[in-house]
């Protein structure tokens, strides 16, 4: 299924069986298995040529013995139309009736004969979008439903209307020892005033209503394209032998926003300020100070949701996928039909975090002075001698509903990206018939072998270990990741399989009383694996 809301390595329709997870379920082209275009190991079944199938194949049932263990809940075989002559197309377009999310789909497929008919060339290009709709486009969406409590029978799981953060606002709660202001928001900008606190729920963080914050820039509908070409060309050797090779491509294109950057109590984010922050007017800082104590600070739990949608971080995801095979297949001895096969494929997966909050320059930001030269406010960390750890480091405002200028944001956000890349090549060779009959029917047989090899790796300009260097800061923690979004770490692993099994069906008995057929499958299967 095609997830509505965002996520960002499943772009795309997946088969799951049985619910035991889409990596249980084999899918097989023309009975060859088809390459992963996802980094889970997935195969996305857009990327297949639906326009030139003649038929899916399903077995419902465990069939690890002769296709392998990642064929538990069964197997999903796609068979091409190897014949198909002419041409057909498919176009349809459609738009909620709410006037938005409007989708398009083009699909094309031909066929032809050649060299006298010994040779055919079929090929197919489809293409899909989808348009993005925000959560909030829908009458559902500002209501802002949370799941609440711990699913105890004193506190059960709720659906909890207009939740709300309730330790955060968009303006930013005071919190502070020993002053007057604690508990206090900022209601406009360098406005303190009360903080209104909704309906208590289930669980403590969470209000339904109030003044607390919340994320109003979910999707409802993510946005999403997606584009597959195919072409296959097959020449008849002789009578009995048969030459084919194929290709196609595929991309897909999703993007969706995150949670808005935040600052949060108990949070791995930057959220302290000093209480003579120039950006307080001087009431205010008696306010957080009234005994004038020397470096104290203060903690400020607020959303940053003033730039939008589109100025919220998010993820844009991008899937390439590129496969080619070659092989021979024919009938040998009468009745045996047997195959060779060989198979490349890449897929590959670009990830970008946007406007990632990066928690080092966040330090820096917030620690706002005025500089002794100019007047005018400035980093503190410019001020010394770890300037140039900092260039062009834009003191951060946070004191309001709107007060954050697009200098600093642009300044404590980053792009943080990962490449995830799979490539694997595929041998395999099988043959199958009739061994000889028996009352009840023919005895049947089957023996293949396959070599896998594969390769992984992740190349991210952004790791989940790397923590903030508090060199040259005043207000910093060490253990703070650098980083509030995901982030992946780099890796590389390679492994190769290989493996043979063989399948015997026996019939027993055959239209006698109380049995019209009965048959008896034999199956086994031996892999090894090295990685």
């Amino acid at each position: 299924q095609r997830p509505g809301g965002f996520t960002s390595n499943s772009a795309g329709n997946v088969l799951n069986m049985r619910n035991f997870g889409a990596q249980r379920t084999l899918i097989l082209l023309d009975g060859h298995r088809v390459p992963a275009s996802n980094p889970n190991g997935t195969v996305d079944i857009d990327t297949l040529p639906q326009m030139l199938m003649q038929r899916v194949d399903v077995v419902t049932g465990g069939a690890s013995a002769v296709y392998g263990s990642d064929a538990v809940t069964g197997v999903v075989n796609f068979v091409l139309d190897k014949h198909f002559t002419g041409f057909k197309f498919n176009v349809n377009s459609g738009i909620s009736n709410y006037g938005d999310g409007a989708s398009y789909k083009a699909e094309f497929a031909g066929g032809t004969e050649l060299f006298g008919g010994r040779g055919h060339f079929e090929g197919s290009a489809e293409y899909f979008h989808q348009d993005g709709v925000p959560q909030s486009a829908r009458p559902y969406g500002n209501q802002f439903w949370l799941l609440t409590g711990n699913g105890t029978a004193a506190n059960p799981r709720v659906n909890t209307i207009n939740g709300r953060n309730a330790t955060a606002s968009d303006g930013g709660i005071i919190h502070c020892a020993a002053c007057t202001v604690d508990g206090l928001q900022f209601t406009g900008n360098g406005v303190v005033g009360p903080f209104l606190h909704g309906q208590k729920t289930g669980t403590g963080s969470v209000e339904s209503g109030g003044d607390g914050a919340y994320a109003p820039f979910g999707t409802a509908i993510t946005e999403f394209r997606n584009g597959t070409v195919f072409g296959r060309f097959s020449y008849n050797l002789n009578n009995d032998t048969n030459f084919y090779i194929q290709g196609s491509g595929s991309e897909a294109f999703a993007t969706g926003t995150w949670y808005p950057t935040n600052m949060v109590a108990g949070a791995n984010t930057a959220s302290i300020f000093r209480t003579d922050n120039p950006f307080l007017s001087a009431d205010l800082q008696t306010a957080l100070n009234p005994a004038n104590t020397p470096d104290k600070t203060f903690q400020l739990t607020k959303f940053i949701n003033q730039f939008g949608r589109y100025g919220s971080p998010g993820t844009r995801n991008v899937n390439r996928y590129l496969t080619g095979a070659a092989g021979l297949d024919g009938v040998a001895f009468g009745n045996f039909v047997w195959d060779l096969y060989y198979s490349h494929s890449a897929s590959r997966q670009d990830v970008t975090n946007y406007r990632n909050p990066n928690n080092q320059r966040w330090y820096a930001s917030e620690d706002a002075v005025k500089d002794p030269a100019t007047g005018n406010i400035v980093c503190y960390v410019s001020t010394t001698a770890y300037a140039a750890n900092y260039p062009g480091c834009v003191p951060m405002n946070p004191f309001g509903l709107t007060s954050v200028s697009q200098q600093s944001y642009d300044y404590i956000s980053s792009d943080t990206r990962f490449i995830m890349t799979n490539i694997m090549d595929d041998v395999s060779a099988s043959i199958s018939g009739e061994v000889f009959d028996l009352p009840a029917g023919p005895i049947k047989a089957a023996v293949s072998a396959e070599m896998r090899w594969n390769d992984y790796t992740v190349n991210s300009n952004a790791l989940p270990t790397d923590h903030v260097d508090c060199t040259g800061l005043r207000l910093c923690s060490s253990a703070t990741p650098l980083w509030q979004q995901n982030t992946v770490a780099s890796a590389a692993a390679s492994n190769n399989v290989w493996e043979v099994s063989g399948e015997l069906n026996v019939p027993l008995l055959k239209d006698v009383p109380l049995v019209q057929s009965l048959d008896a499958n034999l199956a086994g299967r031996y892999t090894d694996y090295s990685t």
